[in-house]
């Protein structure tokens, strides 16, 4: 079980996604934003974010916390500034509308603030900034993660006190995919650690600390039970910045830190974009789009470092991993074993459940 062996029609898995969505009772429209955001978070190589997450969800489910009623609302709009109050709605369509709604005031404005308060898990952040690259926007992302427990320990430290509070940006560019950076603040994701846990793998050698503190390569320290951490990246680096995500996505709009979350049974994300339209700064910047074409091409120019095939810039693993993909999909077999179970608890049957395929 080691290894992800086990093959899917992708289209028969998205299928399945929204089929168990719709059936917990979610719109057909909310159900699509979402199973085709945890599909592609798996084609682009982050089952940290895809498929894998339905089983919590649907625990999110049978403790009541997240339910179809649950929608956003408006609580502040002044200008290019928009305050969304999350209420625990299902998190890929609530942040897919906060961001549709930035673009628009951003196309009026020319640059929009939209913060989502408290949403459910809201997914893979770069989802979003290919969300606005679409429309021909810049979008930048600060997020947190109030939950059940925190996961990340400081810099210095060795008790959890905070999520991954993951960070995104995103830049267009003509004819090609657009520049996309998303990362969490931890040297390595949560969700990463629980692929890794399941697989029987072990994580990069201190990703994550014991309960003593100290450097572990194995994901048993986070689960089944959270007995250690993990680390911040970049040491300092990456602990200040996961200390701005948690302070600019929840605080402003009257959101809650995790130090103040309430309910500890329930995933909680809090957004913080900075949508911008470049066409605004035409007249002053001029043909921007081949001036980053330009920079980009002579970044990558760089003689690659030994073993290293080529030099990319951000979002080529992840397009590449697409194409890789084509119209497949693979999981390993205990992870695809409680994806399926969890579509049995909403009530599909047997026959809705796609069946892994030859090669």
């Amino acid at each position: 079980m080691a290894d992800a062996s086990l093959v899917f029609a992708n289209a028969e898995v998205r299928a399945y996604a929204k089929a168990l969505f719709e059936k917990a009772g979610w719109s057909a429209r909310d159900a699509t934003i979402t199973a085709d955001h945890l599909i592609t978070a798996d084609l682009s190589g982050h089952p940290s974010h895809g498929m894998g997450m339905i089983p919590s969800y649907v625990e999110g489910m049978e403790r009541g916390g997240l339910k179809p009623s649950n929608r956003i609302e408006e609580k502040l709009r002044a200008g290019s500034l928009l305050v969304l109050a999350g209420n625990t709605a299902l998190g890929q369509p609530a942040a897919h509308d906060a961001v549709e709604a930035g673009a628009s005031i951003a196309r009026e404005h020319g640059i929009a603030l939209v913060n989502l308060i408290q949403a459910h898990h809201i997914g893979r952040i770069g989802h979003y900034a290919e969300q606005a690259a679409r429309h021909g926007m810049i979008g930048l992302y600060w997020v947190n993660v109030a939950t059940t427990r925190a996961a990340v320990a400081p810099f210095g430290g060795r008790e959890r006190r905070y999520g991954t509070n993951p960070q995104a940006i995103g830049i267009p560019r003509p004819g090609a995919q657009p520049f996309l950076l998303d990362f969490a603040t931890s040297r390595i994701a949560v969700g990463k650690t629980r692929v890794a846990w399941l697989q029987h793998k072990k994580t990069p050698f201190g990703a994550l600390i014991d309960g003593k503190g100290e450097p572990t390569d194995d994901p048993g320290v986070m689960f089944p039970d959270f007995t250690g951490a993990l680390a911040p990246f970049g040491d300092h680096k990456g602990y200040g910045l996961a200390m701005a995500s948690e302070i600019l996505s929840s605080i402003l709009g009257g959101g809650e830190t995790i130090a103040e979350s309430r309910d500890k049974d329930t995933i909680h994300n809090s957004m913080l974009a900075i949508i911008i339209d470049p066409a605004k700064f035409e007249s002053v910047a001029g043909d921007w789009r081949a001036r980053v074409e330009r920079f980009i091409e002579w970044t990558k120019s760089s003689q690659p470092a030994a073993g290293v095939a080529e030099v990319l810039v951000a979002g080529d693993p992840e397009f590449r991993s697409r194409a890789a993909y084509g119209d497949r999909v693979r999981y390993d077999e205990e992870s695809w074993a409680q994806i399926a179970d969890a579509g049995r608890r909403v009530g599909l049957g047997e026959a809705e459940i796609p069946k892994p395929r030859q090669g």
